[in-house]
């Protein structure tokens, strides 16, 4: 059973009766690696965030991947309406291991 945004649950037996289920488990690494191709690329990019005075440039998108982020952008924090967030106390090194980790779903730490 899938469940939808409510949970509530999307199942096969809403299916029509001789429908076929597909479900490609490539499907999502090929949409991790698109996004992080337009990042390289500088394509569609729709939102900064400022670390350290330094700007860096990201999909909205990414908002799925971080609790923070999402409560930030969906809410009523000032935030939410604005293409560009300022965080204090973050440094440069962190926001590059958090935009890594959100475009390729690998982070390298050093012990």
């Amino acid at each position: 059973m899938v469940e939808d945004d409510e949970g509530t649950g999307v199942g096969l037996q809403d299916c029509p009766l001789n429908t076929v289920l597909f479900e490609s488990p490539s499907h999502t690494s090929t949409l991790l690696c698109g996004l992080n191709t337009l990042q390289t690329k500088g394509l569609l990019l729709d939102i900064t965030v400022v670390a350290d005075g330094e700007a860096f440039q990201a999909h909205h998108v990414l908002v799925s991947c971080s609790d923070y982020f999402r409560a930030m952008s969906t809410g009523a924090m000032r935030e939410s309406r604005q293409s560009e967030i300022c965080l204090n106390g973050v440094t440069t090194a962190g926001i590059r291991l958090l935009l890594d980790y959100g475009y390729t779903s690998r982070l390298a730490l050093s012990l």
